[in-house]
């Protein structure tokens, strides 16, 4: 009859074992799909709202273990854009970050927050776009899956 404790010990343990952390964000060649979810603007006419509504960007960065390690945020903004990060957090499968960021497009600011498996991400940010048509705010999901080692 000893089996019995045993067993009842294993299955309690289980699902503590199930709840560790899932690892860092991983190196390598992440792909990145990013949809406008919405567009909110005065001085952007509906029709142009409603265009750019649903479309999707996809693209691909190389991230070095450098900036898996403390600059992966730089993943989720375009590469043209100069930004300060007031905010980065991708501890114990979260994604948290919120920053203000300059390129052709205007100045704006992100906050961004999601959840990560190490190789996987799934976000969402709000985007307050400050550019010569006026404020715009923008929603965008973010959807990143790591593809394998950068090419050579």
């Amino acid at each position: 009859m000893r089996i019995l404790p045993f067993l009842a010990v294993s299955l309690l343990a289980a699902p503590l074992a199930a709840a560790a952390p899932p690892p860092p964000l991983a190196p390598g060649l992440w792909s990145v799909e990013a949809r406008v979810v919405s567009v909110d603007s005065k001085q952007v006419p509906l029709l142009v709202r409603k265009m750019v509504e649903g479309r999707v960007e996809t693209y691909e960065r190389c991230v070095s273990p450098e900036e898996a390690a403390g600059k992966f945020e730089h993943v989720l903004v375009q590469k043209e854009a100069s930004c300060r990060f007031a905010e980065t957090d991708f501890a114990d499968g979260r994604m948290r970050v919120r920053g203000r960021c300059t390129s052709d497009k205007g100045n704006m600011t992100i906050d961004l927050s999601g959840r990560h498996s190490g190789a996987r991400f799934t976000a969402t940010s709000r985007t307050h776009l400050q550019s010569p048509l006026g404020a715009v705010n923008v929603t965008t999901a973010h959807v990143g899956t790591r593809r394998g080692a950068c090419p050579a």
